[in-house]
Parts: C-alpha cells; structure tokens; sequence
C-alpha cells in the first residue's frame, strides 16, 4: 500500500514543509502530535487520496494546552 497521509509543519515563511507520509490515519494522527511537540509553526495532515487536510495542531493553541504555559497546572505540580 502507498503512502496516503503526509504530515507537514508550516514554516515562518508560511511555505509547507513536508516531514514524512504514512499510510494510515491513525499513524498520521499519532506522528502528527510527536512533530508538534517541537514544531516552531501550525502542523497538518494531508489526505493525498481525498485532497483534504485532516487534521491541524495550530502552534498557539498547543501552547496554551501545554503543561509547562499553564499557571494552574504549574500550581498543581508544585503542591
């Protein structure tokens, strides 16, 4: 089976770039989520079969939900 799921970071420049393809959604999804842990930019998947991007982890919300840029979390880890 060929690659249907590319995974892509978007750089300042606002180009796309490209950082690998995978078959299932599922192993799109859970690759995704291990490059936006230290992507600079938005991340994405990209359907090559429907056209569609899948799924995106946009860079100021993954901040928000990050452990470390939470006050209350930072609270409760201190406690």
């Amino acid at each position: 089976m060929r690659p249907t799921f590319a995974i892509f970071v978007m750089l300042p420049d606002g180009h796309p770039f490209w950082i690998e393809s995978v078959e299932k959604l599922e192993d799109a999804r859970e690759r995704l989520r291990e490059v936006a842990r230290n992507a600079p930019g938005d991340c994405f998947i990209y359907s090559a079969k429907s056209g569609v991007v899948e799924l995106i982890i946009h860079s100021v919300l993954r901040e928000r939900l990050s452990p470390h840029s939470s006050p209350v979390l930072q609270k409760q880890q201190a406690s």
